[in-house]
């Protein structure tokens, strides 16, 4: 649920965390990464892209494979931990959120987009999809 508390300032991270989009309603063509890329080492794992949803590459790369959530992850415009960042600056501007923007969809970040999800009324998946991406103002 979303707090009372008066909102705070996003704190300062690593630089090797993703920071949020200065505009999370940029076309596609603005993103830093081609948009037919197919495997991309984010947040210590590879993802694979099939339309606008990344998926964790499981196998791909046994060096490289951890992955803090292990389903899809909508996002045409944006890598999925920069969608995530995005979405955790987002949800904490809004009150639901008061964990690190970090880019990784663990289990503060989905209980957050739960709580979201049932206030507007819409299905809970606790996850970042195309609803809730519309519903943020983010898709």
């Amino acid at each position: 649920m979303p707090s009372s508390s008066p909102k705070s300032s996003v704190s300062a991270t690593p630089s090797a965390s993703p920071k949020p989009s200065p505009s999370p309603t940029a076309p596609a063509s603005a993103t830093p990464f081609a948009a037919s890329s197919t495997f991309l080492l984010a947040s210590g794992g590879w993802y694979f892209r099939n339309g606008c949803y990344w998926y964790p590459a499981w196998g791909y790369d046994p060096n490289n494979s951890y992955y803090p959530y292990d389903g899809p992850i909508y996002s045409c415009a944006w890598p999925p931990d920069q969608t995530v960042a995005n979405v955790q600056a987002r949800l904490k501007e809004l009150g639901y959120y008061d964990g690190p923007i970090n880019g990784l969809l663990g289990p503060a970040t989905r209980a957050a987009i739960a709580n979201y999800q049932y206030d507007r009324g819409l299905y809970i998946t606790s996850a970042v999809d195309e609803v809730t991406l519309e519903s943020l103002g983010m898709a």
